[in-house]
């Protein structure tokens, strides 16, 4: 199957330039913008079943021009933390069609991301079984478990027959995904997990069909990918690689696949640069990453790795990739679409509150949405009283906490607590929201902007 790329020449400001905001289409869909929310991890689901805190959370981010879930384990062996959610049950089934119906019914457009963690995970994550991989090679890596991070075992090496069982999983794994009604699915071929321990030689010392050549490394995401294919269509279907990440054990394997996903005429391909230690691109892969893959396959490219709006533009501009994803940014700015069309600040995120659970780092109010309530609420005939923080600082009126009694609006966005509180007094209801990004003086760091 053939996808054909057609880039629309419009934008908001230079007809001729393609950005961040040019739309694309995207096989059968039509993106409004290039801005994708890239996977992230942030364990909030209960016994491998998302919750509703997900459902607020996707759909909150739906004005993306493509969603892309967190890894969604596509079997009970495939687990590798606590909290993550699961594609194998109905049960989970039936939650994740609650959240790609939220995300529709905002406008949104959403990929699942199909995982399976191999040897990056533990025995206690497993009802006591070892975790399995292409060899019995222990990565070294720390999981997530409900006792705190635990660091990886030896995993048991996979038969052949248990190989070509994974690739069935991800096939029944893609039905289901079909069920819950997602828009296409994206394979996690990226990081360390169990499809780069194939592609990788210092994790694979297979002598079979599966190991050896880079073409037998790169056999189980053939076959799994074809898998795939018999049930949705191609152009549905992207991968994400990481081989700056997975390592130099997994360049050869990578350049095999990307030649027969010429053929295969995914959706896209997901590339991840590599980082530094304080999440910078390292230098020498920094502007050429993109640009070597580029040669080689010859479709929709989706850019990852440490971009911000004018790294993103340039890469786009100057056609290195397609479209660009987003992790950490759109962790406290759901509204980053209209963030970057207006060129405004961002809101930085607590990673505090990355894999905690509950709503805390979910739900997230942006402040245009609550001013628009709040002019709302004026014309309702509500008082309002507007004067400057220190001002109402000076006559002694602060912030309070859950059992105060006014609203709280700090700069950038604003994260709804746990349960939100409304308070009764004097016949009146009034809800307290406490400040995410809080302003820049310490004299007082939120403006009052409504009192009743």
């Amino acid at each position: 199957m053939s996808m054909k790329l057609e880039q629309h020449q419009e934008n908001e400001s230079t007809p001729d330039v393609i950005t961040l905001l040019t739309p694309l289409q995207l096989g059968a869909l039509s993106l409004p913008n290039r801005i994708v929310m890239s996977p992230m991890t942030r364990a909030r689901s209960t016994d491998g079943v998302p919750t509703d805190i997900e459902a607020k959370y996707y759909s909150q981010r739906a004005s993306a021009g493509l969603i892309i879930t967190g890894g969604i384990y596509i079997s009970r062996m495939a687990v590798g933390g606590i909290n993550v959610p699961g594609i194998y049950t109905d049960q989970q089934i039936d939650s994740w069609q609650r959240i790609t119906e939220a995300v529709h019914s905002a406008g949104g457009r959403i990929f699942a991301q199909l995982s399976h963690s191999g040897s990056v995970s533990h025995l206690s994550l497993l009802n006591g079984d070892t975790p399995v991989a292409p060899s019995a090679v222990n990565p070294r890596q720390k999981v997530m478990s409900a006792s705190g991070y635990m660091d990886t075992v030896e995993p048991r090496a996979l038969m052949t027959s248990e190989i070509r069982a994974i690739v069935e999983e991800y096939r029944t794994a893609a039905v289901n995904a079909k069920k819950a009604g997602f828009d296409g699915i994206e394979v996690h071929g990226a990081n360390v997990y169990l499809l780069p321990e194939f592609l990788n030689t210092s994790t694979n010392h297979r002598q079979d069909e599966y190991g050896g050549t880079a073409e037998n490394r790169a056999r189980i995401v053939v076959e799994l990918l074809n898998a795939i294919g018999s049930v949705w269509d191609h152009e549905r279907i992207g991968l994400k690689l990481s081989p700056a990440i997975s390592g130099i054990g997994t360049y050869t394997a990578v350049e095999h696949i990307l030649k027969w996903l010429n053929e295969f005429s995914p959706a896209y391909l997901h590339l991840r640069r590599g980082f530094d230690t304080n999440r910078n691109p390292i230098e020498m892969l920094r502007e050429h990453t993109f640009e070597h893959y580029r040669d080689v396959f010859r479709g929709t490219l989706i850019g990852n790795g440490g971009f911000d709006l004018a790294t993103a533009n340039a890469h786009v501009e100057r056609e290195s990739v397609d479209l660009v994803s987003f992790a950490r940014h759109y962790i406290s700015n759901p509204d980053l679409v209209d963030r970057f069309r207006g060129n405004q600040a961002l809101s930085p995120s607590d990673p505090s509150t990355y894999y905690k659970g509950g709503s805390k780092g979910m739900w997230i109010i942006p402040v245009s949405v609550l001013e628009r309530s709040y002019r709302v609420i004026y014309r309702r005939g509500l008082p309002f009283l507007e004067r400057s923080c220190r001002e109402w600082c000076a006559v002694g009126f602060r912030p309070h906490n859950e059992r105060g009694n006014c609203v709280i609006v700090g700069k950038g966005s604003l994260e709804l607590p746990q349960s939100l509180t409304n308070i009764r007094k004097s016949q009146r209801r009034i809800s307290l929201f406490s400040s995410h990004d809080l302003g820049q003086n310490d004299f007082c760091r939120s403006l009052i902007i409504a009192k009743s």
